[in-house]
């Protein structure tokens, strides 16, 4: 009953003219009294949300003495919101004033779920292309949103390992055999959309997700030139032979750590 509530508070309607709708749904006609005294509402409180439902034509009117009201079939309530729920986005979108962005703001949100939400955002808006670097575990996450962006037609490029070790290129804080630094330790991520939006983030189980998102254009390449050294990296790595594995390394350590020693 609560979470239907919500539901039809987040379209428009006050918690009372909500509990009324439900109420007539399943109930059938009553008097505003019967209302009232269902609902343990004061009865002008129960006719006020009871006429304004009238008027908006979500409850049917039935004049006489008394009166009778009762709700309008569920699929019709639906359609009559959706309609005009969608009048109402058209109107803001083609009245809404707007103004070129500045491209150099670089925008910090933490929380885990403000940082999926715009994570959600940013991929259902993405019109040409996603590129995507993350672990796994936080590939589950969006996998069914860029799911839904290939469906509809957006190129999708995943680099997600199957556990927590990456490639230097892209993971040049795993000093000492993928040990983080302690004060960045955490399941880094990045994603950039059609070339214009960069995404970085981190997550981990001690603290809230954070996500830095921008559209500064020096930003967009510096992810995507990583991303590009990522694969290049990946695919010297699978033609190596048996001798030069061992003589670099799986992640050719001996080439990369002396410049990323914490101790110089």
């Amino acid at each position: 009953m609560d979470s239907l509530i919500q539901q039809l508070r987040d379209v428009g309607f006050t918690e009372l003219e909500s509990k009324l709708l439900i109420l007539l749904s399943e109930q059938g006609s009553m008097t505003g009294y019967e209302a009232a005294k269902k609902l343990g509402i004061s009865r002008s409180n129960v006719y006020a949300a009871l006429q304004r439902l009238v008027d908006q034509n979500f409850v049917l009117h039935a004049v006489g003495e008394p009166s009778h009201y009762a709700a309008i079939d569920p699929a019709l309530l639906t359609k009559t919101i959706a309609e005009r729920m969608q009048a109402s986005l058209r109107y803001v979108e083609e009245h809404m004033p707007s103004h070129k962005q500045e491209l150099s703001f670089f925008y910090s949100i933490e929380g885990d779920k403000v940082v999926a939400e715009k994570i959600g955002q940013v991929i259902a808006a993405a019109e040409t292309e996603i590129i995507v670097d993350m672990t796994s575990r936080d590939g589950m996450l969006v996998q069914q949103a860029l799911q839904q962006a290939e469906n509809r037609g957006v190129k999708v490029l995943w680099s997600i390992s199957s556990n927590e070790e990456q490639l230097p290129a892209s993971g040049f804080l795993a000093f000492h055999e993928g040990q983080v630094d302690k004060h960045l330790a955490g399941r880094r991520f990045t994603m950039i959309m059609d070339r214009k939006i960069a995404c970085i983030g981190m997550r981990s189980a001690a603290e809230e997700a954070k996500l830095l998102y921008t559209e500064h254009p020096v930003m967009t390449e510096y992810v995507l030139s990583r991303f590009i050294q990522d694969i290049i990296l990946f695919e010297l790595e699978q033609q190596l032979t048996e001798d030069q594995r061992q003589q670099f390394g799986p992640y050719f350590s001996r080439l990369w750590e002396p410049y990323l020693n914490k101790e110089m």
